[in-house]
């Protein structure tokens, strides 16, 4: 396995510049295939991005969402060209 994958458990999105957006990052990805997907509790698709230095501001429809627990899928592909896949959770702590 070439890549691997780093994500914040938590973010707080007061604006005070520190940890106020959920980013994925990792190594040896294809920054070009790339997907980012955040569904709420009840599996409702609310942020959807490609753009693998595009985080997410802990927005919907232009407003803040609720503290709580979201979930995050990465999906893409690896430098050898492996799809790979990863899911985990982010707590919205304000």
């Amino acid at each position: 396995e070439v890549h691997n994958i780093f994500a914040p458990n938590a973010i707080t999105p007061n604006a005070d510049g520190k940890n106020d957006v959920f980013n994925v990052i990792g190594t040896g990805l294809d920054e070009d295939n790339f997907k980012m997907l955040i569904f709420n509790r009840w599996g409702e698709l609310i942020f959807e991005t490609s753009d693998y230095s595009e985080g997410w501001d802990a927005t919907y429809m232009g407003n803040l969402v609720v503290m709580g627990v979201y979930v995050w899928k990465v999906v893409g592909y690896d430098i050898n060209g492996d799809l790979y896949e990863y899911v985990g959770s982010v707590a919205v702590v304000k």
